[in-house]
């Protein structure tokens, strides 16, 4: 008999990175599970918007996605 790998039969755009990895765990481990599950859809290469309203989907990235702060326009100088 011959032993099958699991990562053998797993297409290679579902196998999520271990950074992914990390950000998923870091999100439970602070107790953010639905901010894991909306990170997992995304990695995984799904809509989480498919799964979840909209305005849950929105207030989660809201709360958990840290947008980078605009810098002054030069013109405005």
């Amino acid at each position: 008999m011959t032993e099958e790998n699991s990562d053998m039969n797993q297409p290679a755009e579902n196998i999520i990175s271990a950074e992914s990895w990390r950000q998923i765990i870091k999100a439970i481990i602070v107790g953010k599970y639905s901010w894991a599950c909306v990170l997992f859809l995304h990695f995984m290469g799904y809509e989480p918007t498919k799964y979840i309203c909209r305005l849950t989907y929105l207030k989660l990235l809201e709360n958990n996605f840290i947008l980078p702060i605009s810098q002054p326009n030069q013109a405005d100088k």
